[in-house]
């Protein structure tokens, strides 16, 4: 049996400058050397795993506490993954949607550490890089690379269609960043409310959908209602409340998965009946011609019958 191809890679560079890195130092500042430590375990943990990206979730922090030791508790290490996310250690927005820890710098690392290989296998929703920047991706590189994706009916796209949506997703940047103060807000009562104090009532969340699996806030159910209707954001609660029963999806933040991928899917789906019902008019119309021609062959032959 053939061994299954390795997706991380066994080093990764580490620049001298790094104790020296704001970002890096405002996690020592805010958990000591401990914060540093769990922060190097991860990096090691995302490049020797998956390569580019590390899946995350509360039993990552009970695994992880194990493995770092030196009294890391796994409520430290939640805590340091939260402060490693809001100082933009790790990006915010995969995180929130997708539960993911990635960077435009891991991913550009790890695409210098696997560029000897011959095919590079890419997850494009935790794809920040731009792939039309040479700098960040390499056009020997950008040719061995295959793009998979985690949504339902978005697999096999190609590389011209991967450009444009990393270009989209560039320049939504900005549009996020108003949606990021929210959700910092959120995350700040729900860690008062962990802490014996009561959360305030615009951030508690309510559960919608017939499985109860999507989570929003009255605020941000209304603002849903404002820009896309209520109708429409019903739809898109369905549907995302649907694909958590089939697949298991995990989101941190089902309000911006609803607006970053839920209605451009129900819009993807709602385009391709518009173009498969035509085609199945067209069948049913040809149907009912070749039925109309056998019977009337049938006719003129009883009719030749008789006059014989």
């Amino acid at each position: 049996m053939a061994r299954p191809k390795k997706s991380g890679i066994e080093y990764f560079p580490f620049d001298v400058g790094f104790f020296r890195d704001k970002k890096v130092k405002l996690i020592k500042g805010e958990f000591g050397a401990k914060g540093l430590l769990v922060l190097l375990h991860i990096m090691c943990s995302i490049y020797e795993d998956e390569g580019y990206y590390k899946s995350w979730d509360a039993d990552d922090c009970y695994l992880m506490s194990d493995d770092v030791g030196c009294g890391c508790t796994s409520q430290l290490i939640g805590e340091v993954v939260e402060g490693c996310v809001r100082r933009g250690l790790f990006d915010e927005t995969v995180f929130d949607m997708f539960s993911i820890l990635t960077s435009r710098g891991i991913q550009r690392r790890y695409l210098r550490g696997v560029e000897t290989r011959d095919s590079i296998e890419i997850i494009q929703e935790y794809w920040l890089l731009d792939n039309s920047d040479k700098k960040d991706v390499p056009t020997g590189i950008l040719n061995k690379i295959t793009f998979r994706s985690q949504l339902p009916e978005r697999n096999g796209v190609n590389l011209e269609r991967n450009e444009i949506d990393c270009k989209i997703y560039s320049q939504s940047k900005v549009k996020d960043s108003k949606e990021k103060d929210s959700r910092a807000k959120e995350r700040k009562e729900e860690h008062s409310a962990a802490s014996g104090k009561a959360a305030a009532p615009a951030g508690q969340k309510h559960r919608y959908g017939e499985y109860s699996h999507v989570l929003l806030t009255d605020p941000q159910r209304d603002k849903l209602f404002a820009d896309y209707g209520e109708l429409e954001t019903l739809k898109a609660i369905t549907y995302l409340d649907e694909y958590i029963q089939m697949k298991g999806y995990k989101a941190k933040d089902h309000n911006l998965a609803i607006r970053r991928w839920v209605f451009k899917a129900l819009e993807e789906e709602r385009q391709r009946n518009e173009r498969i019902q035509p085609r199945q008019n067209k069948s049913l119309e040809q149907a009912v011609n070749v039925g109309k021609e056998w019977l009337d062959a049938r006719r003129r032959a009883a009719e030749a019958t008789g006059r014989d």
